[in-house]
Parts: structure tokens; C-alpha cells; sequence
């Protein structure tokens, strides 16, 4: 959607292109029937100043680098078109090769200039970096055989004939199949550009608006009927010609595609700017408020020397104020962090916490570890005991055994080689019950990895 500003400069130039038609019809009724240089070159310069304009707006506006590029191409080629038909005031009698050759001129920026307008459209609806696929640029080759075929027109005559009159040459022609291949080629360039943009607004919520091309080209229609009619001679009156009616359609229906949402312009920022809740505001280098948002906060002299150095800075009401350098001067915006703040505080304590928490968690975890050891140990040691009965009876005993041969045995040697005995029999005990440990913790052991696995 354009602002107030563009609109109003839309209307102007579409006022000074309906002057310009006014003063040329006026000279061509009023004056001689070809325009002077000097008329030719005013009525030249007035339409490619406007041309520029719309040229510039969209050069400004438009986001999408590729459809930029297409309708530059588009606008010098209308240029080169307003050129040639300078040059045509210029032949003066006697001239018609030259004449001739400039029609055939007109074929170029014809051509071209609505093919370009239909790769534009190709890229509606896309993203801002699109690029068009290649495949189309095969269309520049039947458009340069028809632009060949005009150039050598003379040769074969297949794009029309001259009608010869007694006077001698003349630039009245007879329309061939190649003009008519001609008129089939713009016409469906045109049909499939409508087309792109139509389906390019269906999801468009006001329906009604996407169907504002189709109206502008069935205008267009209407608006050359009266040409068609007399041979091609321009009526008495026109609103405005139709060498400038034509490019006005195409400005017209590049608005539309524009007012319609299909083509994405850089406007209404201001709005969107004033109305922003991050407080936004741009600054001199200096520190002159240049344009701020409804909700900005005021930067003082000294916030404003700390944004400089810093890029941040803390206002009296606690917002935090970031400054970032632009062209010509700064940008300030203001970010509320104090829930932020808040929730880091609580982030904290509650980090705290958690790790306390933590820190119990493991010190009752290896409690528990260490009483599982414990009863784990129990077990294993009350199952060694009930194993192992007879071997600690027999220890028992031959413990006993060894007391009484110590106090009754008067022989030495004999009470020697006894406890010697016993002694055996005692390590054997004891060492089966230590193999019986052993054999079960490993059993112990297997039985557990089975479990695991």
C-alpha cells in the first residue's frame, strides 16, 4: 500500500503527462503537422522525466532485487523508445528510408520491453533473492528473430509492404504475417504477465482487487480500438497518446500489483515506526532526535555518551537502552530486561538450591551404597557360616584337642609331634573353609552378571 506522499505524486505525474498530450495536440492542430525539433524535443524530455520518477520510486521501493533489475531494463528500453520517435520528428521530406528505419527501430524496445515486463512477473510472489530460471531466457530468441525480421524488412518484406503512391515512396504499409506474429507475440507476452499476477494474488484477502490488471489491460483493449479503426492515424483528440498511454498502462499495472500486496514495496514504515513498542528513535551524531516512535524514551546527554562507548545504557525507569551506529547517525531502542533480570534471579536461587539439593541427594546415595556393601557383606558372611558348620566343629575341636595334649603329655617329643598333627588338621579346616568362601562369592558373582545381562 503507497502513502499519501506517493499517491499524490502518482496524480502529478498522470496531470503533466495529460498536459503534455493537451500542448502536443494543440501544436499539431494549431502548427504544422510534423512537430518542430524543439516541440519533438520538449514532449521528449517531459515524458522521459516522468519515466525517470516512476523509475527511481521503484528503484526505491521494491525489495525484490530481480524484479528491479527486469523493469530497469523495461524503463531504459521505453526511453530508447521516446529516442527514436525524437528522431522521427527530426526526418524532415524526402527522408522516408530514414523514416522507415526508425519504425523498424521501434521494433527493439517494443519487443524486448514487454518481454522483460513478463520475466518481472515470473518472479512475483518469490523471495527476495530469487534469480529466474534460465529455461525462460530461451523466450529472447524468437523475440530476436522478430526484431531481425523488422531490421531486414526491406529485403523480404515479411513483416509489411509499402504502399506506393505517385509521389514516390511513402510510410504507409500493408500489414504482413509477421506483424501479425508480431501482435501475437506482445499479446501473449502480456496475457501470460496478467496471468503471473493473478495467480501470484490468490491468497489476497479483498478478491476483488487481484482482477485490477485483467480490468487495465481490457482498458487498453478499448483504448486502441479508435487507433485500429482509422489505419493507425491518431484520432483528433486524445486524453493522452497512445505511445504514452502505453507505458502509463504498464506503470498502472505495476501499481496495481503493488496496491494488490503481490509485489513487496519498502513503504508505511513511518507508521510502522511510530507506532513501534521497542521505543525506537534515529539520532544526528550529535545526539538530535531526527524521528522517534510514540513510546521512546529521552537520551540525555551523558546516556548518550555512554551508548557511545558502551552501546548499552540503563534509563531511570530500568529499561536498557542499545545504541547502534547507522548511516548519518545512530539508532537508539529501548529493551525491557527487567523480567529478564528477575528470572535470571531466580534462576540463581533456585540454582542454589538445586545444587544443596544435589549435594544431599549424593551424600544419601552413598549412605545407601555403603549399607547395601554392609548387608551385602552380612549376607555373604552368615552364608559362609552356615556352609561352612562342620569345618569350624572340627576346628573347634581340634583346638580342644591341642589344650589337653599341651597339659597332659609329659613327653616332649611326643606332645611335639601331637600338636604337629593337630596343627595339619587344623589348616585343612581352615583352608576349606576358605575354598568354600570363595566358591561362593564366585557363584555369587555369576549369578549376578546373568541377572544383568
Amino acid at each position: 500500500m503507497q502513502n499519501r506522499r506517493e499517491k499524490k505524486a502518482l496524480w502529478r505525474c498522470l496531470a503533466a503527462l495529460s498536459a503534455i498530450s493537451v500542448l502536443r495536440q494543440v501544436w499539431r492542430h494549431v502548427g504544422e503537422t510534423q512537430f518542430t525539433p524543439a516541440e519533438a524535443t520538449v514532449i521528449f524530455s517531459v515524458y522521459t522525466a516522468l519515466l525517470n520518477v516512476w523509475w527511481y520510486s521503484i528503484q526505491t521501493r521494491v525489495a525484490q532485487k530481480a524484479v528491479r533489475r527486469f523493469l530497469t531494463v523495461g524503463h531504459w528500453l521505453t526511453v530508447s523508445w521516446f529516442l527514436v520517435i525524437l528522431l522521427q520528428n527530426g526526418i524532415k521530406a524526402g527522408q522516408e528510408q530514414y523514416g522507415r528505419f526508425s519504425g523498424y527501430l521501434l521494433a527493439i524496445p517494443v519487443i524486448y520491453g514487454f518481454q522483460m515486463n513478463f520475466y518481472a512477473s515470473l518472479l512475483l510472489g518469490k523471495a527476495d533473492d530469487a534469480k529466474l530460471d534460465r529455461r525462460w531466457y530461451l523466450l529472447l530468441i524468437p523475440a530476436s528473430l522478430i526484431v531481425a525480421g523488422y531490421l531486414t524488412n526491406q529485403y523480404h518484406f515479411f513483416m509489411n509492404t509499402e504502399i506506393p503512391v505517385l509521389a514516390g515512396p511513402s510510410n504507409h504499409y500493408r500489414v504482413n504475417v509477421g506483424s501479425v506474429l508480431t501482435a501475437l507475440w506482445i499479446i501473449a507476452m502480456e496475457l501470460l504477465k496478467i496471468f503471473n499476477i493473478m495467480r501470484s494474488g490468490r491468497s489476497i484477502q479483498k478478491r476483488w482487487r487481484k482482477w485490477l490488471p485483467l480490468l487495465e489491460l481490457m482498458l487498453l483493449i478499448l483504448y486502441t480500438i479508435p487507433y485500429i479503426a482509422i489505419d493507425f492515424t491518431p484520432p483528433k483528440l486524445e486524453f493522452i497518446e497512445y505511445t504514452a498511454g502505453l507505458f502509463c498502462y504498464e506503470i498502472l499495472v505495476w501499481e496495481s500489483c503493488i496496491l494488490i500486496g503481490v509485489l513487496p514495496v519498502n513503504t508505511d514504515y513511518n507508521e510502522i515506526f511510530h507506532r513501534s513498542d521497542i521505543g525506537m528513535q534515529l539520532l544526528f551524531p550529535n545526539g538530535e532526535v531526527f524521528l522517534q516512535s510514540e513510546n521512546a524514551i529521552a537520551v540525555d546527554a551523558e546516556s548518550f555518551e555512554q551508548l557511545k562507548q558502551k552501546g548499552t545504557a540503563t534509563a531511570s525507569s530500568g529499561l536498557t537502552l542499545n545504541l547502534a551506529q547507522i548511516k548519518g547517525g545512530y539508532v537508539v531502542f529501548h529493551s525491557d530486561t527487567r523480567e529478564i533480570e528477575q528470572l535470571a534471579e531466580e534462576l540463581q536461587e533456585r540454582k542454589a538450591s538445586l545444587e544443596e539439593e544435589s549435594e544431599i541427594l549424593r551424600t544419601d546415595l552413598a549412605n545407601q551404597k555403603e549399607i547395601r556393601h554392609i548387608r551385602e557383606q552380612r549376607r555373604l558372611y552368615g552364608m559362609v557360616y552356615e556352609q561352612t558348620e562342620e569345618e569350624r566343629q572340627e576346628i573347634v575341636r581340634i583346638l580342644s584337642a591341642m589344650r589337653q595334649a599341651l597339659a597332659h603329655t609329659p613327653d616332649a617329643r611326643a606332645s611335639s609331634d601331637e600338636i604337629r598333627n593337630l596343627l595339619e588338621q587344623f589348616c585343612g579346616s581352615a583352608l576349606c573353609i576358605k575354598n568354600r568362601g570363595n566358591r561362593i562369592l564366585e557363584q555369587e558373582y555369576q549369578s549376578e552378571a546373568e541377572h544383568e545381562a
